[in-house]
């Protein structure tokens, strides 16, 4: 598997500026998330927000690793949210199909789709990094038109909600993800939210308000 640099440098980022690892709402897996995110993030910020399009992660977030299908207790909430808000703005956002560096030929990405009626986006860097590329890729293909119409989903507070803030967008942090297989990466997480993040405000309360 590739290195994913900008991961292993938005690690420093827990002691340089802890702010930009801190989720705006948090969930234990996907299939426990609220559909009406924007009535969540509306309640809890006392502002209006309005979502518009869902940028979900793959692995470990709605399929388990290298599985090209949708986990099967995350299907009813996925239909949730395509009820929600359209099949063309619940969109996939990963690190392994539809990157450059994992998937060259876009092949996992093609099967995805075909399989799960979900688009998944191209892009040419991993997460944390390539936000601006990805931004205005976000905002070319969904109807979102601004990053704060735009919550992004996933399992890892140093690629999806790092990713997200950089990015401007909300970030929604599954905290436990979907098997064990991944609980090294889960817990160390974990332990990042308890030991430096738990007390912080998220940058929704002061650089994403309006």
């Amino acid at each position: 598997m590739p290195i994913n640099i900008p991961a292993i440098t938005s690690t420093f980022s827990c002691i340089r500026n802890p702010s930009t690892l801190v989720p705006d709402a948090i969930y234990e897996s996907f299939a426990t998330i609220s559909k009406d995110l924007s009535r969540v993030l509306s309640d809890k910020y006392k502002q209006q927000i309005n979502i518009k399009a869902i940028v979900l992660d793959k692995d470990n977030c709605i399929s388990i690793s290298k599985q090209l299908d949708i986990y099967h207790k995350n299907l009813s909430k996925l239909n949730e949210l395509k009820a929600q808000y359209g099949d063309r703005n619940v969109v996939v956002f990963s690190n392994s199909i539809g990157s450059q560096l994992e998937d060259k030929t876009g092949i996992d990405a093609r099967e995805f789709e075909r399989r799960n009626k979900i688009p998944v986006i191209r892009h040419t860097q991993q997460k944390p990094g390539g936000y601006r590329e990805a931004l205005t890729t976000l905002l070319e293909q969904t109807d979102a038109r601004h990053p704060k119409e735009l919550a992004i989903i996933g399992d890892r507070l140093l690629t999806d909600i790092k990713f997200a803030n950089n990015m401007g967008a909300w970030g929604i942090w599954l905290s436990h993800g979907i098997t064990r297989k991944y609980q090294w990466g889960n817990m160390f997480d974990r332990w990042i939210y308890r030991t430096f993040l738990k007390n912080r405000k998220p940058l929704a309360a002061v650089e994403k308000s309006v």
